[in-house]
Protein backbone atom coordinates (compact mmCIF):
# COMPACT_ATOMS: atom_id res chain seq x y z
CA UNK A 1 0.00 0.00 0.00
CA UNK A 2 1.84 3.34 -0.98
CA UNK A 3 -0.94 5.83 -1.04
CA UNK A 4 -0.12 7.82 2.25
CA UNK A 5 -3.86 8.45 3.34
CA UNK A 6 -4.36 4.82 2.71
CA UNK A 7 -1.50 3.80 4.83
CA UNK A 8 -2.63 6.14 7.67
CA UNK A 9 -6.22 5.27 7.32
CA UNK A 10 -5.61 1.44 7.90
CA UNK A 11 -2.82 2.02 10.71
CA UNK A 12 -5.27 3.79 12.74
CA UNK A 13 -8.15 1.26 12.05
CA UNK A 14 -5.42 -1.51 13.31
CA UNK A 15 -4.56 0.46 16.27
CA UNK A 16 -8.17 0.73 17.64
CA UNK A 17 -8.72 -2.55 16.89
CA UNK A 18 -6.22 -3.89 19.44
CA UNK A 19 -6.72 -1.13 21.71
CA UNK A 20 -10.78 -2.76 21.67
CA UNK A 21 -8.02 -6.13 22.85
CA UNK A 22 -5.82 -4.46 25.26
CA UNK A 23 -2.81 -5.36 22.98
CA UNK A 24 -1.04 -2.28 23.67
CA UNK A 25 2.17 -2.85 22.16
CA UNK A 26 0.22 -3.49 19.12
CA UNK A 27 -1.79 -0.15 19.20
CA UNK A 28 1.44 1.96 19.66
CA UNK A 29 3.17 -0.03 16.65
CA UNK A 30 0.07 1.01 14.46
CA UNK A 31 -0.20 4.37 15.51
CA UNK A 32 3.26 5.33 15.16
CA UNK A 33 2.63 3.79 11.34
CA UNK A 34 -0.35 5.61 10.99
CA UNK A 35 1.48 9.19 12.28
CA UNK A 36 4.88 8.48 9.71
CA UNK A 37 2.55 7.74 6.52
CA UNK A 38 1.72 11.72 6.98
CA UNK A 39 -1.23 10.86 5.14
CA UNK A 40 -3.83 13.21 7.24
CA UNK A 41 -4.61 16.06 8.04
CA UNK A 42 -3.07 18.28 10.87
CA UNK A 43 -6.15 17.85 13.25
CA UNK A 44 -6.40 14.14 12.78
CA UNK A 45 -2.21 13.60 13.15
CA UNK A 46 -3.08 15.88 16.54
CA UNK A 47 -5.82 13.31 17.46
CA UNK A 48 -3.50 10.12 16.35
CA UNK A 49 -0.86 11.47 18.76
CA UNK A 50 -3.26 11.97 22.07
CA UNK A 51 -4.31 8.39 20.78
CA UNK A 52 -0.72 7.10 20.64
CA UNK A 53 0.23 9.07 24.29
CA UNK A 54 -2.53 7.58 25.60
CA UNK A 55 -1.81 4.34 24.65
CA UNK A 56 1.88 4.89 26.08
CA UNK A 57 0.26 5.33 29.18
CA UNK A 58 -2.03 2.28 29.31
CA UNK A 59 1.24 0.57 28.43
CA UNK A 60 3.06 1.87 31.44
CA UNK A 61 5.78 3.41 28.91
CA UNK A 62 5.57 7.00 30.85
CA UNK A 63 8.10 9.20 29.64
CA UNK A 64 6.85 8.49 26.00
CA UNK A 65 3.50 9.32 27.34
CA UNK A 66 5.05 12.58 28.94
CA UNK A 67 7.05 13.38 25.62
CA UNK A 68 3.92 12.80 23.27
CA UNK A 69 1.24 14.74 25.59
CA UNK A 70 4.01 17.64 25.79
CA UNK A 71 3.89 17.95 21.94
CA UNK A 72 0.03 17.32 21.55
CA UNK A 73 -0.30 20.60 23.71
CA UNK A 74 2.22 22.39 21.90
CA UNK A 75 0.43 22.03 18.61
CA UNK A 76 -1.49 25.02 16.72
CA UNK A 77 -4.57 23.40 17.89
CA UNK A 78 -6.23 24.20 21.38
CA UNK A 79 -5.34 21.95 24.30
CA UNK A 80 -8.37 20.02 25.97
CA UNK A 81 -8.00 19.56 29.70
CA UNK A 82 -7.49 15.88 29.52
CA UNK A 83 -4.54 16.45 27.17
CA UNK A 84 -2.87 18.41 31.02
CA UNK A 85 -4.43 15.67 33.33
CA UNK A 86 -2.84 13.01 31.37
CA UNK A 87 0.55 14.60 31.14
CA UNK A 88 0.50 15.27 34.59
CA UNK A 89 -0.51 11.45 34.99
CA UNK A 90 2.57 10.44 33.10
CA UNK A 91 5.21 13.26 34.73
CA UNK A 92 3.77 11.73 38.17
CA UNK A 93 4.43 7.90 37.00
CA UNK A 94 8.09 9.18 36.10
CA UNK A 95 8.04 10.82 39.84
CA UNK A 96 8.70 14.59 38.11
CA UNK A 97 6.62 16.23 41.17
CA UNK A 98 7.86 19.67 39.94
CA UNK A 99 6.70 18.82 36.48
CA UNK A 100 2.59 17.75 37.24
CA UNK A 101 2.60 20.74 39.50
CA UNK A 102 4.03 23.00 36.84
CA UNK A 103 1.37 20.98 34.14
CA UNK A 104 -1.72 21.46 36.91
CA UNK A 105 -0.57 24.97 37.37
CA UNK A 106 -0.61 25.67 33.70
CA UNK A 107 -4.23 23.87 33.48
CA UNK A 108 -5.48 26.25 36.12
CA UNK A 109 -4.39 29.26 33.66
CA UNK A 110 -6.20 28.18 30.87
CA UNK A 111 -9.32 28.60 32.94
CA UNK A 112 -11.00 25.73 31.51
CA UNK A 113 -14.23 24.84 33.62
CA UNK A 114 -13.39 20.94 35.09
CA UNK A 115 -15.91 18.93 35.46
CA UNK A 116 -16.26 17.13 39.00
CA UNK A 117 -13.93 13.80 38.01
CA UNK A 118 -11.58 16.11 36.20
CA UNK A 119 -11.17 18.25 39.56
CA UNK A 120 -10.41 15.23 41.92
CA UNK A 121 -8.08 13.90 39.54
CA UNK A 122 -6.31 17.20 39.67
CA UNK A 123 -6.64 17.33 43.15
CA UNK A 124 -4.87 14.16 43.52
CA UNK A 125 -2.46 14.72 41.35
CA UNK A 126 -1.67 18.05 43.22
CA UNK A 127 -1.88 16.37 46.69
CA UNK A 128 0.29 13.42 46.08
CA UNK A 129 3.13 15.55 44.75
CA UNK A 130 3.01 17.63 47.61
CA UNK A 131 1.05 20.75 46.03
CA UNK A 132 -1.40 20.96 48.95
CA UNK A 133 -2.31 24.27 48.86
CA UNK A 134 -3.66 24.19 45.02
CA UNK A 135 -5.41 20.56 45.97
CA UNK A 136 -6.71 22.69 49.08
CA UNK A 137 -8.76 24.86 46.33
CA UNK A 138 -9.75 22.60 44.25
CA UNK A 139 -11.00 20.63 47.09
CA UNK A 140 -13.18 23.31 48.33
CA UNK A 141 -14.05 23.82 44.50
CA UNK A 142 -15.85 20.31 44.55
CA UNK A 143 -17.09 20.78 48.67
CA UNK A 144 -19.30 23.94 46.90
CA UNK A 145 -20.53 21.36 44.24
CA UNK A 146 -21.34 18.60 46.55
CA UNK A 147 -21.85 20.37 49.81
CA UNK A 148 -23.30 16.93 51.44
CA UNK A 149 -20.42 14.74 50.29
CA UNK A 150 -18.49 13.55 53.83
CA UNK A 151 -15.28 12.03 51.23
CA UNK A 152 -14.52 15.82 50.09
CA UNK A 153 -15.06 17.31 53.80
CA UNK A 154 -12.89 14.30 55.50
CA UNK A 155 -10.70 14.71 52.79
CA UNK A 156 -10.31 18.64 53.55
CA UNK A 157 -9.26 17.99 57.31
CA UNK A 158 -7.04 15.34 56.37
CA UNK A 159 -4.93 17.66 54.26
CA UNK A 160 -4.97 20.73 56.97
CA UNK A 161 -3.38 17.73 58.73
CA UNK A 162 -0.98 17.29 56.42
CA UNK A 163 0.04 20.73 56.63
CA UNK A 164 -0.20 20.71 60.80
CA UNK A 165 -2.81 22.77 60.90
CA UNK A 166 -4.59 21.86 63.32
CA UNK A 167 -7.06 24.39 64.34
CA UNK A 168 -8.12 24.60 60.42
CA UNK A 169 -8.72 20.67 60.37
CA UNK A 170 -10.93 21.03 64.05
CA UNK A 171 -13.04 24.01 62.65
CA UNK A 172 -13.68 22.14 59.44
CA UNK A 173 -14.34 18.57 61.10
CA UNK A 174 -16.66 20.48 64.18
CA UNK A 175 -18.74 22.02 61.11
CA UNK A 176 -19.39 18.95 59.19
CA UNK A 177 -19.94 17.79 62.67
CA UNK A 178 -22.36 20.27 63.10
CA UNK A 179 -24.12 19.55 59.74
CA UNK A 180 -24.93 16.05 59.96
CA UNK A 181 -21.96 14.88 57.44
CA UNK A 182 -21.92 10.93 57.89
CA UNK A 183 -18.71 9.80 60.61
CA UNK A 184 -16.95 6.85 61.08
CA UNK A 185 -15.55 5.97 64.21
CA UNK A 186 -12.22 6.50 63.60
CA UNK A 187 -13.35 10.03 62.29
CA UNK A 188 -15.25 10.82 65.69
CA UNK A 189 -11.79 9.96 67.79
CA UNK A 190 -10.28 12.13 65.71
CA UNK A 191 -12.68 15.37 66.29
CA UNK A 192 -12.21 14.18 69.89
CA UNK A 193 -8.54 14.34 69.61
CA UNK A 194 -8.62 17.40 67.72
CA UNK A 195 -10.55 19.14 70.97
CA UNK A 196 -8.07 18.07 72.93
CA UNK A 197 -5.37 19.24 71.01
CA UNK A 198 -6.46 22.22 70.48
CA UNK A 199 -6.75 23.20 74.22
CA UNK A 200 -10.77 21.68 74.73
CA UNK A 201 -10.35 18.48 76.85
CA UNK A 202 -13.73 18.92 78.21
CA UNK A 203 -15.78 19.31 74.58
CA UNK A 204 -13.42 16.33 73.51
CA UNK A 205 -14.66 14.17 76.69
CA UNK A 206 -18.26 15.31 76.43
CA UNK A 207 -18.20 14.43 72.72
CA UNK A 208 -16.20 11.26 72.72
CA UNK A 209 -18.90 10.00 76.20
CA UNK A 210 -22.25 11.40 73.95
CA UNK A 211 -20.60 8.95 71.18
CA UNK A 212 -20.04 5.64 73.11
CA UNK A 213 -23.37 6.38 74.90
CA UNK A 214 -25.05 6.69 71.38
CA UNK A 215 -22.88 3.04 70.50
CA UNK A 216 -21.28 5.34 67.70
CA UNK A 217 -17.71 4.79 69.17
CA UNK A 218 -16.84 1.63 71.15
CA UNK A 219 -17.46 1.67 74.65
CA UNK A 220 -14.24 -0.58 75.53
CA UNK A 221 -11.13 -0.10 77.26
CA UNK A 222 -9.00 1.63 75.57
CA UNK A 223 -11.74 4.55 74.75
CA UNK A 224 -12.77 4.23 77.70
CA UNK A 225 -8.77 5.15 79.08
CA UNK A 226 -9.18 8.06 76.41
CA UNK A 227 -12.04 9.48 77.93
CA UNK A 228 -10.61 9.41 81.46
CA UNK A 229 -7.27 11.45 80.11
CA UNK A 230 -9.78 13.93 78.50
CA UNK A 231 -11.75 14.02 81.92
CA UNK A 232 -8.51 14.40 84.15
CA UNK A 233 -7.29 17.75 81.39
CA UNK A 234 -10.27 19.03 81.52
CA UNK A 235 -10.49 19.29 85.96
CA UNK A 236 -13.37 17.33 86.20
CA UNK A 237 -11.79 14.68 88.79
CA UNK A 238 -14.81 12.55 89.38
CA UNK A 239 -15.65 12.04 86.05
CA UNK A 240 -11.92 10.97 84.99
CA UNK A 241 -12.59 8.63 88.55
CA UNK A 242 -15.30 7.12 86.72
CA UNK A 243 -14.35 7.01 83.12
CA UNK A 244 -11.34 4.93 84.71
CA UNK A 245 -12.81 2.76 86.48
CA UNK A 246 -14.86 1.97 83.37
CA UNK A 247 -11.50 1.31 81.60
CA UNK A 248 -10.28 -0.81 84.34
CA UNK A 249 -13.31 -3.27 84.39
CA UNK A 250 -13.41 -3.17 80.32
CA UNK A 251 -9.86 -3.64 79.95
CA UNK A 252 -8.85 -5.88 83.03
CA UNK A 253 -5.44 -3.81 82.87
CA UNK A 254 -3.70 -4.14 86.26
CA UNK A 255 -1.96 -0.71 85.87
CA UNK A 256 -5.38 1.22 85.45
CA UNK A 257 -6.72 -0.41 89.02
CA UNK A 258 -3.71 0.41 90.82
CA UNK A 259 -3.95 3.89 89.35
CA UNK A 260 -7.64 4.26 90.16
CA UNK A 261 -6.70 3.44 93.58
CA UNK A 262 -4.14 6.12 93.80
CA UNK A 263 -6.67 8.53 92.71
CA UNK A 264 -9.60 7.27 95.13
CA UNK A 265 -6.73 7.54 97.97
CA UNK A 266 -6.10 11.23 96.95
CA UNK A 267 -9.99 11.43 96.86
CA UNK A 268 -10.34 9.87 100.42
CA UNK A 269 -12.90 7.40 98.91
CA UNK A 270 -11.56 4.58 101.45
CA UNK A 271 -14.08 1.85 100.68
CA UNK A 272 -13.58 2.29 96.98
CA UNK A 273 -9.77 1.91 96.92
CA UNK A 274 -10.23 -0.78 99.03
CA UNK A 275 -12.98 -2.40 96.37
CA UNK A 276 -10.51 -1.40 93.54
CA UNK A 277 -7.69 -2.97 94.61
CA UNK A 278 -9.11 -6.27 96.07
CA UNK A 279 -10.03 -6.37 92.79
CA UNK A 280 -6.68 -5.64 90.93
CA UNK A 281 -5.30 -8.69 93.55
CA UNK A 282 -7.77 -10.86 92.24
CA UNK A 283 -4.91 -13.12 90.60
CA UNK A 284 -0.91 -12.78 91.91
CA UNK A 285 0.84 -9.73 90.86
CA UNK A 286 4.19 -9.21 89.19
CA UNK A 287 6.83 -7.84 91.20
CA UNK A 288 6.31 -4.05 89.71
CA UNK A 289 2.77 -4.04 90.08
CA UNK A 290 3.34 -5.25 93.91
CA UNK A 291 5.83 -2.28 94.53
CA UNK A 292 3.08 -0.19 93.16
CA UNK A 293 0.52 -1.55 95.32
CA UNK A 294 3.11 -1.20 98.77
CA UNK A 295 3.32 2.01 97.52
CA UNK A 296 -0.31 3.01 98.18
CA UNK A 297 -0.83 1.02 100.91
CA UNK A 298 2.17 2.57 102.74
CA UNK A 299 1.07 6.40 101.38
CA UNK A 300 -2.60 5.60 102.48
CA UNK A 301 -1.34 4.09 106.30
CA UNK A 302 1.11 7.41 106.42
CA UNK A 303 -1.75 9.55 105.92
CA UNK A 304 -3.91 7.46 108.48
CA UNK A 305 -1.63 8.19 111.13
CA UNK A 306 -1.08 11.94 109.78
CA UNK A 307 -5.24 12.51 110.00
CA UNK A 308 -5.55 10.18 112.95
CA UNK A 309 -8.36 8.39 111.29
CA UNK A 310 -9.85 4.90 112.12
CA UNK A 311 -7.95 2.69 109.36
CA UNK A 312 -9.41 -0.43 109.34
CA UNK A 313 -7.74 -1.49 105.78
CA UNK A 314 -4.13 -1.33 107.00
CA UNK A 315 -2.94 -5.05 106.25
CA UNK A 316 -4.87 -5.93 103.02
CA UNK A 317 -2.51 -5.21 100.66
CA UNK A 318 -0.41 -7.52 102.62
CA UNK A 319 -2.61 -10.03 102.35
CA UNK A 320 -4.06 -9.97 98.99
CA UNK A 321 -1.14 -9.01 96.41
CA UNK A 322 2.09 -10.47 97.60
CA UNK A 323 3.34 -13.33 95.38
CA UNK A 324 3.54 -15.51 98.19
CA UNK A 325 0.00 -15.46 99.23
Amino acid sequence: MTDPYARASSSRHLARHFLANKEYAKVIEYYEGALQAKGLADIANRELQRELAHAYLLNKNYPDAAATFKKVRASPQAARSDDYLLLAQAQFQTKDYVAVVDTLDRLSQQGFELDSGQLRQAMALYYRSGAYPQAEVLLKKLLLREPDNPEFWHQLVALYLQQNQQRKALDQLALAHSKGVAFNEQQLLLLADLYAANKNPYAAAELLQSEMRKKTVADNGKNSRKLFEFWLHAREKAKAIKALARAARNSNDITLFLYLAQLQMEQEDYRGMRNTMLAACAEPLDENHVSRAKSISLTRSRHASITRKPEPYISWAQIWCWPSR
